[in-house]
Order: C-alpha cells, then structure tokens, then sequence
C-alpha cells in the first residue's frame, strides 16, 4: 500500500534536491494513471474484468490519496507538483474520465450515491461497474486541485520545473543548535510560495536573531523548565521549537504569536512538521493592541490570555513604534517576577532597536542591555560551528554583525 508519509517525513524527503520529491510523486502517478486509461475504456463487465478493473482503480486512487494528504499539510509541496507536471497529468486523467463517464451515459440520477458498506480502497472492495471507477478517480483528482486553489496555487498549472537554485531555496532548512544532549534537528520551512512585500510579512523567513536566541535556550534550559512561555513575533517559529524541545520533558507550555495569518499558518505546519504539538500552539498577538499597564495580561480580539514565566522575542523590532508596541506587550503578557529574553540586531542593521531599553524602563520594566557578537552566544567547539553555518541560511546576515541582547524582568 503506498500510505501517506507524515508532515515531518515529507519536510526530510524535500530536503532532498538531487532527486526531488515531487517528481518522484508524479512518477508513482504515472505508472499507476498509464494503465488505467489504456485499459479501462476497453473493460467489459465479467467477474475476471471486474477484479482487473479494481486493482487498476485502487493503485491509481492510493497514489492520488497520497499526494492529496501530503499536499494538504505541505503549499510548498502543493506548488513544486504543480510546475513539475502533476497538474498536466491530472488534466489528462480527467478528461479520459470524464469522456468515458459521457460514453457510459452518467446523468443527474447517478449523483445520488449508492451507500457503501465499504472503501473503495479497502483490499475486499471490488468495483460492480466501470462508470463508479471513473467517477471516484476525477473526485479523487477534483479533490487535489481543491488543495492546489486553497493554497492560492493555480489549477492547472502549464509545466515550468523549478531550477536546482530555486529547489534549494524552497527546501525546508534544518537546524542542530546544540550538539550535547544530541537531538533531532528542528525543520523549519519558509512561506516561500508568497514574495515578502513589506514589513508587514517579515516572519515569512528566517532570520540571523532567531537563531542565536534558539541557541541561548538550548543552552540555558534551567530558564524554561516547567514553565509557561510565550514567543512574541515567532516568524517561522524556531525559536519557540527549540523551547518546545526543552519544556516537553519536564513540563510546561510554549505559544508562538504572531499577527500575520499567513506567517500563523506557517507556524502551525512547522510545529506539525516537528513534532511538537502536545507542547506549543499559536495564537495570534498584536503588539499595537496591547495598552502597557494590564496587571491581568494580554488582550487579542477582546479576549484577555494569562500572563507567563517567560517571554522570548527575536529579531521582532523595524521601527521605533515597534520598540514602543513591544514593550507594551512585554509588560501586559509577563507575570511578576517573570523574565523576557530579547534578542535583535543592532542599529546598523535594524531601525528602532536603539529605543527598545528606554521604551521598557518606561513601563517600568527593569531592562539589561548589552551588544553582543554571534560568537558570544553561541557555545565553542562544534556548536559554534553549527550555528555559524545555521546563520548563513537566514535573510539579511553579515558576519560582521553585532546583536543587542536584553534581559528584561518585572517587579
């Protein structure tokens, strides 16, 4: 049986640029559609006819099964089949199908389902009738391009291979940030089926600040164990991962936040992909919406959620209103007594990020502040050496780059 893979296999099977994934998934479809409209126009209805007819049938239809779960967790997946040629072969199956449904003489009646005692993918089923095979094979092919306009990609989509640069750049990337205790690496995809249009979407992709305070909590797992901890601006949620990693052995929670529905989506898929979702969740979180002075924490949509321990942020600071609208949240979602890890590149490379202090102090916020270098917060030896490498895949890094590192509690 060709059963779907799992959101985390499909991620690693991406990741793999010399023999892409989804031309592999159109090959599998291929050898199973070829058959099917080469043979079943010519099937007549006998006991022997009728079993060939449900082999052909279940082998085509377990492969668009497959492609329709895996495409349903996976745009980027959706998009790579359609510009390889799953569309023009799903065109093709459907208009065999659908000729033949015309020649068997399908009408309005044939739309009110006989109830079956069984799926058609279920080894004892056996097809009664050529048009009821036709039928669940254009449904099955309906219900990808379903998937395909869902994520706002286009059906049918003409052939237009990606190139090995584009593959790699849409490949999901992998981060090991800590080399002691060996774990897992976090896969994290990028919204790369959308282009980022403004400041608005900068959680579309990763940046140089999530990964350094990804390793500063793998490192420091003493500040997160059993408790409750809340991202603010997560993006592509790698950060909030790595603490998912650290909290779900010991318990305690994590949320990732973030205010763009887009980047939300995206969040989701990743801690699917990882893993994680007995352990961290998304809501959405609006700085702009926070007032700085709610004693009985933080507010989306008129509906207050409880302060946490531990608030960490990354990279979340384009302009001196964000700075403002941050520290606001930061006051409103932290508890008393509790402490938020704030990690940004420097004034050289970020607008706002010089006011940040000054904004916390004013909320009454008791805020530590130093310039520190990547190689400050990464851990030497091997470590060091994996999360200079992570660096170099996240959008706008220099390796001259400096990072205001904060430490912010509240009395």
């Amino acid at each position: 049986m060709v059963a779907p893979e799992s959101p985390h296999q499909v991620a690693i099977l991406r990741r793999d640029i010399d023999d892409p994934y989804s031309l592999r998934l159109i090959e599998q479809l291929l050898s199973s559609a070829e058959p099917f409209t080469l043979r079943l126009p010519s099937i007549t209805p006998t006991a022997q006819n009728l079993d060939s007819l449900t082999n052909l049938t279940r082998n085509l239809l377990l492969i668009l099964e497959k492609i329709r779960v895996e495409s349903s967790s996976s745009p980027e997946l959706t998009f790579e089949l359609a510009v390889d040629g799953l569309h023009t072969q799903l065109s093709k199956i459907s208009r065999v199908c659908s000729r033949l449904e015309e020649e068997l003489g399908r009408d309005e009646n044939d739309d009110e389902e006989v109830e079956r005692t069984m799926s058609p993918l279920d080894p004892s089923y056996v097809y009664p009738n050529v048009l009821d095979a036709v039928i669940d094979v254009n449904e099955a092919v309906f219900s990808i391009a379903a998937i395909a306009t869902q994520y706002k990609v286009k059906f049918p989509s003409p052939l237009s291979p990606l190139t090995i640069e584009e593959r790699q750049a849409r490949a999901p990337m992998s981060y090991q940030l800590a080399s002691s205790p060996p774990s897992p690496p976090l896969l994290i995809s990028q919204v790369s089926n959308l282009r980022q249009g403004s400041q608005d979407d900068v959680g579309f992709v990763m940046w140089p600040s999530a990964v350094l305070l990804a390793a500063f909590c793998l490192n420091n797992p003493d500040i997160f164990r059993c408790r409750s901890v809340l991202e603010l601006g997560a993006g592509c949620g790698l950060t909030g991962q790595a603490v998912g990693r650290i909290v779900g052995n010991g318990g305690g929670s994590v949320i990732l936040t973030d205010f763009n529905l887009t980047t939300l989506d995206n969040l989701r898929r990743n801690i699917e992909i990882n893993e994680l979702s007995d352990v961290v969740s998304t809501k959405r979180l609006d700085f702009y919406e926070q007032s700085g002075d709610s004693s009985d924490g933080w507010v989306e949509d008129g509906v207050k959620y409880e302060q946490v321990d531990v608030i960490i942020a990354a990279d979340v600071i384009c302009k001196d209103e964000d700075a403002v609208a941050c520290s606001k949240a930061i006051f409103d979602a932290l508890k008393p007594g509790g402490v938020c890890h704030v990690i940004s590149g420097t004034g050289q490379h970020r607008y706002g990020v010089d006011i940040f202090q000054g904004e916390c102090i004013k909320r009454g916020l008791a805020c530590e502040s130093v310039v520190v270098t990547a190689e400050d917060i990464l851990v030497g030896g091997e470590a060091l050496e994996l999360g200079l490498c992570s660096l170099q895949t996240c959008a706008g890094f220099v390796p001259s780059m400096t990072f205001w590192k904060h430490v912010i509690t509240k009395s």
